[in-house]
């Protein structure tokens, strides 16, 4: 049985919404946390080493969105069949989810043991930075394993409505992190200090502590799925491994666009002015706390249109999915009003121009327009059209907007008709525009509400929908 709304209201759909989504949110916020405490101690040991390590960041992402592209294709199947009650099938996707993250951290590990030089090369052909990065690569490969369990666990859960064990994860992953960065990086309690090393040396013992606290919880407090280790069996039905990839690959697909559409735009702004990289680093940091709670409305969308999907309530669907309209946009407009008052106070940390600073302040009511229509494009899409199952028909709208419209219109907007950097923010995320117009009108139908939950055939076998 799921955990549905009984009280058909807005306040009871409200209660709901902010049940899921404020754990999740809170859990983005503390890793933004993590890592800004991680660049300022890794930042005490010079400028060599927040490079190298920022340089091994951006190898590690692809394995994390590979992780939770991974998990994603699972929680969107998975909600569906907590709705209609098939914890079963729901324990099977839990296996596979699982089987797969761990094979994606394996060949990360192997791949990382083998080259870590040339990883480091690949992204800078500075030789002071070759050494560190690849020491830090070294040891932070032990945590891989570790990851791809504690995530597969809490983006698992959170299909059944459990979402407050990636919160305490979370927390005390931030408590774990702080406190072996700092006995190994600077060397307390008789450890020598290791310096990046160090860093991810402190990484490896979070991600672990992380793995523990989730599989204890998981085997022995969590009381909806009641996963145990006999319910482990990554072996599956071709209909049910087709399904998954059908919703899966889209997923990935966009992970990994984003990734490369992010870089194209720091390509763009890059040339722009001295000006634009440092205003826009400081109004990322104010934009990323509102995100990270527009993030996690998009989850609660996702959690709650798949579970009535599931349930096969096709009325309480489309009530919900315009109530998720209706919300995001409220919430976008706190989300905007909270960039306006958290760039201010974040402006005082910095030492930077005049010119800068009043840049800052422009761009700052550039991203307080653009979160409106990104707060709305993510709830619309990322969490209600997506839960639909139709993820391949999302992958595309993303190619389109991104390199139809962002992108090109961007190049033209820096290059040739050279408007100023406020507007051209603006431009290079209007993409979000254009997906909150089309997942709009999408909702209009019901072409994009897809049953993946199993269901019997007259003749007593089962089949499903596939996207």
């Amino acid at each position: 049985m799921t955990e549905t709304v009984r009280e058909d209201t807005y306040q009871a759909f409200i209660r709901s919404v902010f049940t899921l989504s404020l754990p999740i949110a809170l859990q983005r916020v503390i890793t933004l946390t993590v890592s800004l405490i991680d660049n300022i101690m890794v930042g005490q040991l010079g400028e060599n080493a927040i490079s190298a390590v920022s340089i091994c960041n951006t190898y590690l992402w692809f394995l994390d969105a590979v992780i939770l592209g991974i998990g994603s294709g699972a929680l969107v199947i998975g909600a569906q069949d907590w709705g209609s009650g098939d914890t079963h099938r729901l324990k099977k996707l839990f296996s596979l989810a699982l089987t797969f993250s761990l094979s994606a951290a394996a060949i990360f590990f192997l791949i990382t043991s083998l080259f870590p030089e040339t990883i480091i090369r690949i992204y800078s052909n500075v030789p002071e930075l070759v050494e560190p990065g690849s020491s830090y690569l070294m040891h932070v490969r032990w945590g891989f394993l570790f990851l791809a369990i504690s995530q597969s666990i809490v983006i698992t859960l959170q299909s059944v409505r459990e979402v407050r064990i990636g919160l305490y994860t979370s927390l005390l992953s931030c408590v774990f992190n702080v406190f072996f960065n700092w006995v190994f990086i600077f060397g307390h309690f008789g450890f020598p200090a290791m310096g990046v090393a160090g860093a991810a040396l402190g990484t490896v013992m979070a991600r672990l502590a992380e793995a523990m606290i989730a599989v204890c919880y998981l085997l022995w407090k969590e009381e909806k799925l009641k996963f145990r280790l006999r319910d482990y069996n990554p072996i599956v039905s071709k209909e049910l491994m087709l399904q998954y990839w059908k919703v899966t690959l889209p997923i990935l697909g966009m992970s990994f666009m984003q990734n490369l559409v992010n870089s194209s735009q720091t390509m763009i702004t890059g040339r722009v002015s001295k000006y634009y990289m440092a205003a826009q680093s400081i109004v990322h940091m104010a934009w990323m706390i509102p995100n990270a709670f527009g993030g996690g409305m998009s989850n609660a969308a996702g959690i709650m249109i798949g579970n009535d999907i599931g349930a096969g309530d096709i009325a309480q669907v489309r009530k919900d999915a315009w109530r998720f309209v209706k919300t995001a946009m409220v919430f976008a407009c706190i989300c905007s009003g909270m960039i306006q008052i958290i760039l201010p106070i974040l402006m005082r940390f910095y030492t930077i121009s005049e010119e800068t600073r009043i840049l800052t302040r422009q761009m700052g009511f550039s991203a307080s327009v653009t979160v409106l229509f990104l707060v709305t494009s993510s709830t619309v899409n990322n969490g209600v059209i997506r839960a639909g199952g139709d993820t391949k028909r999302l992958f595309r709208t993303d190619l389109i907007s991104n390199w139809l419209v962002s992108i090109p219109f961007g190049i033209l907007a820096a290059f040739v008709l050279k408007w100023p950097a406020p507007v051209l923010y603006v431009i290079l995320r209007s993409g979000n525009l254009f997906k909150a117009i089309w997942g709009l009108n999408r909702l209009r139908g019901t072409d994009w509400i897809r049953r993946l939950s199993a269901k019997e055939t007259p003749s007593g076998e089962v089949s499903y929908e596939t996207a």
